[in-house]
C-alpha cells in the first residue's frame, strides 16, 4: 500500500518547467534514491510535496489525505520530516534545545523540561551526546548534519526527505549515516534520499527515481537504473558504467 502518491505533479517558474508531470508512489519502510543532474528538480519536488511552494498542477496525497494546499508546519504534524542541503540549525541554541524545539513543535504534551529530557536519547542515537550542550554554531559540518537528522527523528516521522545528507562528509561519517538510515527504514520509516554519491545509492536504496529537466525518466532497482541508457546519458555517464565493469 502506498503512503505517498504523486499524480501529474508540476511546477513552473515563468516559462520554465522545474517539475514536469511527475507521477509516482512511495511505500512504507523503503529507502528510495532521488537522483539526477544539478537543476533536475529534485529539491523542488520535495518542496512541492512538503508545501514549501505550491503546485502549478497535479495532486499529492499522504495516507489518503490531499496535500495540495498544505503548509510546511502541517506536513510536519502529519509525519513528514526533511533535512536541507544547507543545514539550518538554531545556531545560538545548544544541541539539546535544537532537538527539544522540534519535539515541542511537533508533539503535544511536552513542557520545555520534558522536551529536553526526551531529546537526550535522540541525541545519543545520532552520536552527538558529547556535544549535547554545545551551541549549534560550534559544531562541525558532520555534526550539524547529524543534528539535522536528530531534529527530523524528533517529530516521529513516517517519511523523511534527506537532501544531500552525505555531502562534505568523509567515508567513516558516510558509513555512520548510512547505518542510521537503514535503522530508520527497518522501523517502517520511508526514506527519500537526494544523493549524488552513487556508491551510497547502490548500497542502501531498494529503489531509485531519476529526474532530468523536471521529468521522471527512470524508476526501478539500483541495478536496473545503473544499466538504463537514458540514465547513463543524462546523469551517470559512460565513465561510471566502465568503472562498474572494471574497464
Amino acid at each position: 500500500m502506498s503512503m505517498l502518491e504523486l499524480h501529474g505533479v508540476s511546477r513552473s517558474f515563468g516559462g520554465l518547467a522545474a517539475v514536469d508531470n511527475v507521477t509516482t508512489t512511495f511505500e512504507p519502510g523503503r529507502i528510495v534514491g532521488l537522483i539526477g543532474p544539478n537543476g533536475a528538480g529534485k529539491t523542488t519536488l520535495v518542496n512541492l510535496i512538503t508545501g514549501v511552494i505550491p503546485l502549478s498542477s497535479g495532486k499529492v496525497s499522504f495516507n489518503g489525505q490531499s496535500l495540495n494546499r498544505i503548509k510546511p508546519y502541517h506536513a510536519a504534524h502529519l509525519g513528514m520530516a526533511r533535512t536541507f542541503q544547507i543545514v539550518q540549525p538554531f545556531n545560538q541554541m545548544d544541541v539539546v534545545d535544537n532537538v527539544a524545539a522540534a519535539l515541542l513543535f511537533s508533539q503535544g504534551g511536552h513542557s520545555p523540561a520534558s522536551a529536553r529530557a526526551a531529546a537526550l536519547p535522540i541525541i545519543e542515537r545520532v552520536g552527538l551526546t558529547p556535544s549535547a550542550h554545545k551551541s549549534a554554531a560550534a559544531l562541525t559540518l558532520a555534526m550539524r548534519k547529524r543534528l539535522e537528522l536528530a531534529k527530523a527523528i524528533a517529530i516521529r516521522p513516517k517519511i523523511v526527505f534527506l537532501d544531500e545528507v552525505n555531502a562534505g562528509l568523509n567515508s567513516a561519517e558516510i558509513d555512520q549515516a548510512s547505518r542510521l538510515i537503514r535503522e530508520l527504514a527497518d522501523e517502517g520509516i520511508t526514506i527519500v534520499l537526494i544523493e549524488h554519491l552513487m556508491k551510497v545509492v547502490m548500497s542502501i536504496c531498494s529503489r531509485v527515481i531519476v529526474l532530468q529537466q523536471g521529468r521522471l525518466i527512470a524508476d526501478g532497482s539500483p541495478q536496473d537504473i545503473a544499466r538504463d541508457p537514458a540514465v547513463i546519458e543524462a546523469y551517470l555517464g559512460k565513465k561510471y558504467l566502465d568503472k562498474r565493469h572494471g574497464q
